[in-house]
């Protein structure tokens, strides 16, 4: 061999084995490996053959049982290695149910499957899995707890009770403890024992230092403790082990372990892993979350109470309705709540038109739901009145001198007999629910007196001219009356004194719903204010007033914790509202009233809007449990309803302005009808006070009109068709209505919405056979592609009835020989919103 080197040694690799570790971390890291100034072939090499990246298949542990069977079943440990028989527990209980009865369809049969799957998901029994070991597994609910019980508990409990263990490292690592308390240079030990001292005496068994004699052992000069010749001391306080007599004795195999399987059961800790560590969150290998028992989504609960409706002059029927209304989102988050005041006398000046009353249409105490709590919820109440002409002249008698009361009230018996079915906008207030809350129940209004009806909310306050207050005669519209429900006082607030002020005044606490004042100061130059006591004339100086921020500051730095707490603990309240805002015909619009709220959140909020005087007092407190006598949106009965005899509760669905991912719980099926604008302007001939009849049908012919149209207040709960209100001689009229209808659990192409256009007279004419006039028709196909036409329409209007088949297209298509208003434009805007547990809302959804 020329180069002298044996055959073997031209294959080795001439690399370095730093220069190995350097590829290999380099391509477990995902980078390009380090290349020098000269790459050799073999370093190339090397990191080609790397292949760290590629994916090894997990093995199947079921299939590995099976296929080495036979080994398993000899395995002494097979209890640790097979999955435990009796570990799974598949048991069966009763769904809770709300409802005195299950909610279900009117329809039972010949539903689809997907409707028929839907109502049973709703009604069977819960099945139940649960695992007897979770305790012992690594998954995240194992760990947690689940709806069994928190399992990690258990297991620290259990930890704790056992006694400590005590091993051989930590006992020697105690004694190395105590050895190293006293320290000395390493100079001064040898590496067995060094002695320095004057004078030195050593007794059996134990070491005895004297004055000015330091002794070093091996073990304070890093000696190690495992050899016995490391120092004399240790020998000499050394104990042997205890003798085995039975060492040399012949004894049988099978005694012999016996006696080693009861030694090592001996001080044995239960759990195999209980002293392992436990595994980090992203180590997990198992991220099973057990969730709890299906529950219906429940928000923030509100009872609101009607006590008292009235205004000044009592000459006919008022209709109320109330809802919520999100400033911030611009949205309203609630339905209607209807709810009718009138006394007897006055409701009988409608029997002509209401055939019957229903008792859930006698509600007068409503619960809201919010879920989403926000500083922006006010509560907007709306007051109607049977149509009788403009808004301006009914308006008259409620605002001037009742000389003619008899003459009124003459001629409000003759409109609710003629036009009993028909009703106009009267007046509407808003109360911001967050003062109430929070307790702050008025702002102050520096020296102007209070005339915005929502200051009985005391969001804000509102300047009027004293003229303006005066000629009313009547204590300023911005009154509130507050009761705590742990006292029996109520309060009137008038002028610039804020709640704290009266509190103060009245020897009340100012703590009102979990804000209390942080500081109180006299103020002599604001001892004028007025305090007027409820039910007298007397009225009393301010005693003191409170000195902190104003709500509006502390407000904005709230989170929506602290607000859900607010909702959850604020004491009940009594509020009076004092006056009400008119209606004006030209404002109906949700826009304008969200201009009306913000301006009324403004401290020097000043709205140039006339007030019509009256009394509306409510009772606002938290839900903590079901009241009696309450029903749900769908006029079900919930426990617990004792009798049919005490008025009803009712439940108001909820419209979340963010999306709530809770799966649902119960049947419901509901459809809200908003019709928005209408506009004649263009129609030939005469149609004003234009009203609109909304139907829901199945067919074509007027007695396939479906009774599913849900009433108002005190009238049938079930109704054929639903009317809107009507703006007096407007050709191009705002709606703000909501109608509320069932939807069948079956729906086809023939299901589509009818809407029918009247013109209302007014004035009675001696010719007169009707009192309305239709002057236009369209409809709204309910049920198209499987799925629900919900969102905003612009429809077209025709002038004539539709002709036959006209419910399996849309009113977009221009059909021969039909009359359209305005060349087929759509002019006629309606919102449909449905709330169902059938139809999905989503899109994406509905086409899965």
């Amino acid at each position: 061999m020329a180069s002298g080197q044996r055959a073997f040694a031209h294959r080795l690799s001439r690399q370095h084995a730093a220069d190995v570790r350097k590829n290999v971390s380099a391509v477990t890291q995902g980078q390009d490996p380090p290349h020098g100034p000269h790459p050799s072939p073999s370093s190339s090499t090397v990191a080609s053959q790397l292949s760290l990246a590629e994916s090894i298949d997990s093995v199947d542990y079921e299939e590995f049982l099976e296929r080495h069977q036979g080994e398993l079943e000899r395995d002494p440990d097979i209890g640790v290695l097979c999955f435990p028989p009796d570990d799974v527990t598949v048991t069966t209980f009763a769904r809770p149910c709300r409802t005195q009865q299950p909610l279900l369809p009117a329809q039972s049969e010949g539903l689809d499957a997907h409707v028929g799957e839907c109502v049973r998901c709703y009604t069977r029994d819960f099945v139940h899995v649960s695992r007897r070991y979770l305790q012992y597994s690594s998954s995240y609910a194992g760990r947690t707890g689940s709806m069994q019980g928190n399992y990690s508990a258990e297991l620290l409990e259990r930890v704790c009770s056992l006694p400590l263990p005590e091993y051989e490292p930590d006992t020697a690592a105690d004694d190395e403890k105590q050895d190293h308390s006293c320290k000395f240079p390493e100079s001064l030990c040898s590496s067995r024992h060094s002695t320095i001292s004057t004078t030195s005496s050593i007794t059996a068994g134990s070491s005895q230092l004297t004055t000015g004699t330091v002794t070093v052992t091996g073990s304070e000069c890093n000696t190690p403790r495992g050899s016995w010749a490391c120092s004399v001391f240790d020998l000499r306080n050394s104990q042997g082990d205890p003798l085995l007599p039975t060492l040399l004795q012949p004894a049988p195999p099978h005694q012999t372990d016996a006696v080693n399987e009861k030694a090592r059961a001996q001080n044995r800790q239960e759990s195999l892993f209980l002293l392992y560590p436990e595994q980090d969150e992203e180590d997990l290998v198992e991220r099973r979350i057990y969730p709890p028992p299906p529950q219906p989504h429940t928000g923030h609960k509100i009872q609101v109470k009607c006590i008292k409706l009235q205004l000044e002059l009592e000459i006919e029927p008022l209709f109320a309705t109330m809802a919520l209304y999100d400033l911030r989102e611009k949205k309203k988050i609630s339905e209607n709540f209807c709810f009718d005041m009138n006394p007897d006398p006055l409701k009988r000046m409608l029997s002509s038109h209401v055939p019957y009353q229903d008792i859930s249409t006698l509600s007068r105490t409503c619960v809201f739901e919010v879920t989403w709590p926000s500083p922006d919820v006010f509560l907007v109440v709306r007051l109607e009145k049977v149509l009788q002409g403009d808004v301006a002249d009914s308006l008259t008698p409620y605002t001037k001198d009742d000389s003619n009361r008899e003459k009124l009230k003459a001629g409000a018996v003759f409109c609710c007999e003629r036009l009993g079915s028909y009703r106009q906008p009267l007046a509407w207030t808003a109360i911001n629910l967050i003062n109430i809350f929070s307790g702050a129940h008025s702002a102050a209004a520096a020296t102007t007196a209070v005339t915005d009806p929502t200051a009985a909310s005391a969001s804000t306050a509102t300047d009027l001219s004293a003229a303006a207050t005066a000629a009313t005669g009547t204590l300023p519209p911005g009154a509130l009356e507050r009761k705590g429900s742990s006292s029996n006082t109520s309060l009137t607030i008038t002028a610039a004194g804020s709640t704290d002020d009266i509190l103060n005044a009245a020897g009340i606490s100012s703590s009102i719903g979990g804000c209390s004042s942080n500081s109180m100061k006299r103020k002599s130059q604001q001892q004028q204010d007025g305090l007027h006591l409820h039910g007298g004339s007397n009225s009393l100086p301010r005693r003191g007033s409170v000195e902190r921020k104003s709500f509006q500051e502390k407000r904005r730095s709230w989170s929506p914790a602290e607000f859900a707490a607010c909702l959850e603990n604020f004491r009940p309240v009594t509020l009076t509202v004092s006056s009400f805002f008119k209606q004006e015909g030209d404002k109906l619009r949700d826009e304008d009233l969200y201009k009306f709220l913000a301006d009324l959140k403004r401290p020097s909020s000043q709205l140039k809007k006339k007030c019509l005087p009256g009394r509306l007092k409510l009772d606002i407190s938290p839900v903590v449990h079901t009241p009696k006598y309450c029903l749900t949106s769908e006029l079900a009965r919930l426990n617990p309803y004792p009798d049919e005899k005490g008025r009803p509760v009712k439940e108001i669905v909820e419209f979340p302005p963010n999306e709530v991912l809770v799966p649902h719980y119960s049947y419901r099926n509901l459809l809200f009808v908003y019709p928005k604008d209408l506009n004649f302007a263009n129609r030939p001939g005469s149609a004003r006070n234009l009203a609109v009849k909304v139907q829901l049908m199945e067919g074509e012919d007027e007695t396939n009109a479906l009774c599913s149209v849900m009433g108002r207040s005190s009238c049938p709960e079930l109704s054929t068709y639903a009317i809107t209100t009507v703006t007096y001689h407007s050709r191009s009229p705002d709606f703000y209505d909501e109608i509320k209808m069932k939807i069948p659990v079956v729906l086809g192409d023939q299901h589509h919405l009818l809407f029918t256009f009247y013109h209302v007279s007014c004035q009675k004419k001696t010719d007169e056979k009707t009192i309305e006039t239709p002057v236009g028709y369209t409809w709204l196909p309910l049920y198209r592609n499987g799925s629900l036409c919900t969102g905003s329409h612009s429809l077209p209007v025709m002038l004539e009835k539709p002709p036959p088949n006209y419910s399996y297209i849309t009113p977009h298509i221009l059909l021969p020989g039909t009359k359209w208003v305005d060349n087929h434009k759509g002019i006629f805007t309606v919102v449909l919103d449905a709330v169902s547990t059938i139809h999905a809302q989503c899109a994406e959804m509905d086409q899965f």
